[in-house]
């Protein structure tokens, strides 16, 4: 596998990894992982945030066929050996949708958290669904209001599908931490691209963006991440 760094994909739900109207994120994918007669793709589904749901992984092998991956495999909550060496050898590996806090405390547990950094670094491709795509940024809230630390491996605070809220607890959160620290709200059938140079993608459907004030008021400044790195400039709140 080339140890250049890949592109890491952020879905608010698993509409994108099928084929339809845009097609956009699924040929970054596939370029991505190099999918060619001649490669075998090995594609890690981690199932720790929806309970290693047999309904949900089956979906993702039937959008994985549709990029001629050869091998999947479900890596369950139990991780043992034989999950342990087809995550170490995975060329994709994707965490699930769910319960971010669930799944966050059995990825730690295990130390899947640790073989999934390594990957990352080494030239895997990362994606994650809803609460995978959290867990892959920053962190969020978590339980009784603390802010849980994710991976880190996006240098930004993830949410998904929560725009009907305004996206009051992505805010909330931006507005709490560092300075300079920034967000994103992924909406429904929508997804994020944070390639190897460090850009940013929108795919299907703009991103909402916030980022805390430069002047220490802990104002928070709201924008529109467009489709093709186009942004507009939005209005700031608290």
């Amino acid at each position: 596998m080339n140890a250049q760094r890949k592109p890491i994909f952020l879905l608010a739900d698993s509409q994108l990894l099928f084929r339809g109207s845009d097609d956009t994120l699924l040929r970054a994918l596939q370029a991505s992982l190099q999918v060619s007669e001649q490669n075998v793709t090995r594609a890690a589904y981690i199932g720790a945030s929806n309970g290693d749901a047999p309904e949900f992984f089956e979906l993702f092998v039937a959008a994985m066929d549709g990029i001629d991956l050869h091998q999947s495999r479900l890596i369950r909550s139990e991780f043992d050996s034989e999950d342990r060496a087809f995550l170490e050898s995975a060329d994709l590996l994707l965490l699930a949708g769910g319960n971010t806090d669930e799944g966050w405390e059995i990825i730690k547990r295990t130390g899947m958290d640790a073989i999934i950094t390594k990957k990352y670094y080494a030239g895997a491709v990362l994606a994650g669904v809803s609460a995978g795509a959290v867990q892959l940024g920053m962190g969020w809230y978590g339980k009784e209001g603390r802010v849980a630390d994710g991976l880190k491996l996006v240098p930004y605070y993830i949410d998904a599908h929560s725009e009907q809220d305004e996206w009051s607890q992505l805010r909330s959160l931006v507005a709490a931490r560092e300075e300079f620290a920034k967000g994103f709200g992924i909406p429904f059938g929508g997804a994020l691209i944070y390639h190897a140079d460090l850009s940013i993608e929108a795919v299907r459907h703009s991103v909402a963006e916030f980022e805390k004030s430069a002047q220490g008021d802990g104002r928070v400044t709201g924008n529109l991440l467009l489709r093709h790195n186009q942004a507009t400039s939005g209005q700031e709140g608290t």
